[in-house]
């Protein structure tokens, strides 16, 4: 891996990954037993599975029933994860293919830019329309993923200072659910407003993180699924699961 392409890894996935000289996965299935995989021997096994079934891949991978993928075509709630693999595949690579495929994969997620009824748009833009940006200069995702976090920001409720979950902004179920999975969803905001300079992103997703910090861990440091608060006063109800 060139020192270029090492430093579009990190930057593309957050972590920087060792750059060593690895046998292809056929030599290191060879060696004695015991011996334990390492990182680059391990993504020189994964780029090989995604070699094989990508060209097969309809859509976005959401699951298995019977040892098959399930897709979805509109991303469901994983739509980013697949162009990210691919993505992380031709950092690691090299190979074309798989650049053209998350090209194309993250393309199919545009729709979604506009959609205020999930909170998971972090998953669906930040690995697929972040990543593009950053490896391909081409403000069109950069613009896109900009627009995604200002879809999110609108689920936001300032009584309770937290992102909603679930449900649509006009459906009063589950208004004032809000579950610990919205952290992870957190950078997209953080990104727009490095972007833009606009501290109303990032602002909000603080505010969340802190609602977030005083209401769900346990005393033993767990967490729970889910944690409810009264929609209109924002006053906290109690911790739940789905």
């Amino acid at each position: 891996m060139s020192v270029s392409r090492r430093a579009l890894l990190t930057t593309a996935a957050g972590t920087a990954v060792a750059a060593t000289s690895i046998a292809p996965p056929a030599q290191a299935a060879q060696k004695a037993p015991g011996h334990a995989a390492t990182l680059g021997e391990t993504a020189d096994y994964a780029v090989a599975k995604l070699r094989a079934v990508a060209p097969g891949v309809s859509g976005f991978p959401v699951g298995t029933k019977f040892e098959k993928w399930t897709y979805s075509q509109n991303g469901d709630w994983v739509g980013g994860f697949w162009p990210g693999t691919l993505w992380m595949a031709w950092l690691h690579s090299g190979e074309e293919r798989f650049r053209t495929l998350a090209l194309a994969s993250a393309e199919k997620l545009a729709p979604r830019q506009n959609d205020t009824g999930t909170h998971d748009l972090g998953f669906l833009f930040y690995p697929s329309w972040v990543t593009a940006w950053r490896l391909t200069g081409d403000d069109t995702w950069r613009t896109g993923a900009i627009r995604a976090a200002s879809s999110l920001i609108r689920r936001y409720n300032p009584q309770g200072r937290f992102i909603r979950a679930w449900g649509a902004l006009n459906d009063p179920a589950n208004a004032g659910r809000v579950i610990m999975d919205t952290m992870m969803n957190l950078d997209l905001l953080a990104f727009a407003s490095s972007q833009t300079g606009d501290g109303k992103y990032l602002d909000i997703a603080v505010e969340h993180a802190r609602t977030n910090q005083r209401n769900f861990p346990r005393p033993d440091g767990s967490t729970p699924h889910v944690y409810d608060f009264d929609p209109a006063s924002g006053a906290p109800l109690g911790p739940g699961t789905v």
